[in-house]
């Protein structure tokens, strides 16, 4: 479900999933991580109008070429930075990729900054407390959600499968360059 309750948001494979995200934005907290990289890449297989993203400053070209839109310094972003940045589109989903109590609470903040735009931060891990508490003050409430991993739960297979057939083979995304895998090192002895 969509972040502001209203039903089915289809996935960027789906029918449809490629205009999910016409005229709204995504705040995606930790861009430059594994997950933040591929939240950013579906983001942008989805139609966002505006991918905001935040980062170490090293990661912003990167993170520029895989699709988002603005890039704010980790160290210095706070919640307005990213209202700012997306303009007049509204905060539509505010992911967090790297789940501390510190990238939760600021998602609330986003989330709350969007006046309502925005219902729940939905993040890798459970809800810290404090998060889920700022959540519930004034006059938006937002929500912490947690979503599970794929893997290879036969549970899931209804997303898994679509979406490896989306992303790969001949026609798939990654040949076609659409999808970046993410970027590894290989270390001595590794």
């Amino acid at each position: 479900y969509d972040s502001t309750g209203h039903g089915i948001t289809p996935a960027p494979w789906a029918e449809g999933g490629d205009a999910a995200g016409k005229g709204k934005a995504i705040a995606i907290l930790g861009g430059a991580s594994s997950v933040g990289q591929y939240a950013i890449q579906f983001a942008r297989l989805s139609g966002f109008t505006k991918i905001i993203t935040n980062a170490s400053v090293v990661h912003r070209e990167y993170l520029q070429g895989l699709g988002a839109h603005v890039v704010l310094d980790r160290k210095i972003a706070k919640a307005e930075d990213f209202v700012a940045a997306a303009g007049e589109v509204p905060i539509r989903y505010v992911y967090d990729a790297i789940s501390l109590k510190e990238t939760q609470v600021l998602g609330v903040e986003i989330a709350k900054a969007s006046n309502g735009a925005a219902k729940a931060v939905v993040t890798v891990l459970g809800a810290e407390k404090e998060a889920a508490e700022l959540g519930k003050e004034g006059e938006h409430q937002v929500e912490v959600r947690q979503i599970l991993g794929i893997g290879a739960s036969p549970k899931l297979r209804h997303v898994s499968e679509p979406m490896v057939k989306a992303l790969g083979g001949e026609d798939g995304w990654i040949a076609k360059g659409l999808f970046v895998p993410n970027r590894v090192r290989v270390v001595p002895g590794g």
